[in-house]
């Protein structure tokens, strides 16, 4: 057995790695295959630092208008085979659309505390400071793990964000009304900003949720896996896997 602990392992885990690993190293790029009789060149090449432009050349979602697909086509066609779907033409007319840019948020919510990466609070001008100070930054001294902004309660904390978007209408019966407001729903709206390399790990949602997402300013990668044939889990957490998700140089995404 290898292991490649990562920069948040702790002195016991290293411990108990070296007395159960055959091997323990920094990173796979210090792994010799010739060690354990495997040909060289059989891991894959390392994560790149930024999207390529492979990485975007490969779309396989359907897409369709939101003035040229009726709901009961999507219902059809994609809500009851639980098919993904890109709909385009809904965001420009979103007044967030031109309100939510980072000019505008900052403008408007510079001194508003948001939930960020999780763990901490930060008024939205502070955190796009740090967004600038991490751009700026030698790549090798930016944060391994870029903070994020998301929030589920940016809605109560900024009011006027919540009449700035449109539900699309294929997502207008509410299937959560029989619980009543929002007090007594899970979490089920976000506002997501985050800055080049910044997201979270692989995992599964920790409502079991079904979502829609839609991308105000900057790029998201994707990847659909087909019902057969799941991701692979974390032996110690099986609804975690480490996979870095990356984005473009900023991203602002609503999700709902």
């Amino acid at each position: 057995m290898i292991a490649v602990p990562d920069e948040l392992t702790g002195p016991d885990q290293l411990s108990l790695f070296s007395a159960v690993a055959d091997l323990v190293i920094p990173s796979l790029l210090h792994f010799d295959p010739a060690l354990f009789d495997l040909p060289a060149g059989c891991l894959p090449p390392p994560l790149p630092s930024s999207i390529l432009a492979s990485w975007v050349e490969t779309d396989t979602v359907d897409r369709h208008s939101l003035e040229t697909l009726p709901v009961a086509s999507f219902v059809e066609m994609y809500e009851k085979p639980g098919k993904p779907l890109i709909v385009t033409g809904a965001v420009p007319s979103w007044a967030g659309f031109t309100e939510w840019t980072r000019e505008r948020l900052v403008e408007r919510f510079g001194g508003t505390l948001f939930r960020v990466s999780a763990t901490r609070d930060m008024e939205m001008g502070e955190f796009f400071e740090y967004v600038d100070k991490q751009a700026a930054m030698a790549e090798r001294d930016r944060d391994k793990r870029p903070l994020y902004l998301f929030d589920k309660d940016f809605c109560r904390k900024a009011p006027a964000m919540a009449g700035e978007f449109e539900i699309p209408p294929y997502f207008e019966e509410d299937l959560m009304s029989c619980l009543g407001d929002d007090s007594d729903r899970p979490d089920y709206k976000w506002l997501i900003v985050g800055p080049q390399l910044s997201g979270s790990s692989f995992h599964v949602d920790p409502n079991a949720n079904f979502a829609w997402n839609a991308t105000i300013e900057g790029r998201k990668k994707w990847i659909f896996y087909p019902p057969e044939c799941e991701p692979p889990r974390s032996e110690g957490d099986g609804r975690q896997v480490r996979v870095l998700h990356l984005h473009g140089d900023f991203c602002l995404s609503f999700y709902l």
